[in-house]
């Protein structure tokens, strides 16, 4: 078994003026909460200033539903009349819903394409706000009983991709392909990815494959997140 699992993102912010205060409050509260864990553990807490209302919705990436989550909910003690409301199916669900004006926030685990900013640009007329929030983390793993002791870029790719577009990269089904013997050299590997609409699938599928997977993702594949 190979699986895929990530963390981490950028979260990206369109202000309509009925939610401006709150939305733009909120991503005060979550950069500077970010920065004090990433940067300097001395550096102030956030304190809330005036008071704001309003409902702010968050639609994307679910490897960052969490981390929403627990920041809306944090948000929401500090100010009582905002109410937050997270979607987490998927970063490509973010630039539509950014773009249609369905939510004020679009985490993804991926950059927006150039296409997908464009195309919020010429909507809006000003570019989104885009903000860092986490470091992401792309690994491969296999069971706990499999003896592979490593895995190249190649072969992951001859493993995951259709086209096998990687240098050096070969057409590999068995874990025989990859040097295993005796009972190993016959078992087909199976595969396991995140959902189609993650940001994780996409950035596996262009920086590591260097072309298009051989396979669907699985169901309850959702859950290969930290």
């Amino acid at each position: 078994m190979l699986a895929i699992a990530t963390g981490g993102g950028d979260i990206n912010m369109r202000v309509p003026v009925i939610s401006k205060l709150s939305a733009a409050a909120l991503a005060a509260y979550v950069i500077a909460l970010s920065a004090a864990i990433a940067l300097d553990q001395n550096l102030p807490a956030y304190h809330p200033g005036a008071t704001v209302s309003g409902h702010i919705k968050s639609v994307g990436s679910d490897t960052l539903g969490v981390e929403m989550a627990l920041w809306a909910r944090a948000f929401e003690n500090l100010y009582p009349d905002v109410k937050i409301q997270i979607e987490a199916k998927g970063s490509a669900t973010a630039p539509a819903a950014l773009l249609e004006g369905a939510s004020q926030f679009g985490p993804m685990s991926r950059p927006m394409t150039a296409e997908e900013s464009a195309a919020f640009g010429k909507k809006y007329g000003y570019r989104v706000s885009s903000f860092r929030v986490a470091v992401d983390a792309l690994a491969v793993y296999v069971n706990k009983e499999n003896p592979i002791p490593c895995l190249t870029l190649p072969q992951i790719s001859g493993i995951f991709s259709s086209e096998r577009m990687a240098p050096g990269s070969a057409n590999i089904k068995t874990w025989g392909d990859l040097g295993l013997t005796g009972d190993w050299a016959t078992r087909p590997i199976a595969l396991y990815s995140r959902d189609t609409l993650s940001g994780t699938y996409e950035y596996f599928r262009e920086t590591a494959l260097y072309g298009p997977m051989r396979f669907c993702a699985r169901p309850g594949t959702s859950l290969l997140t930290p």
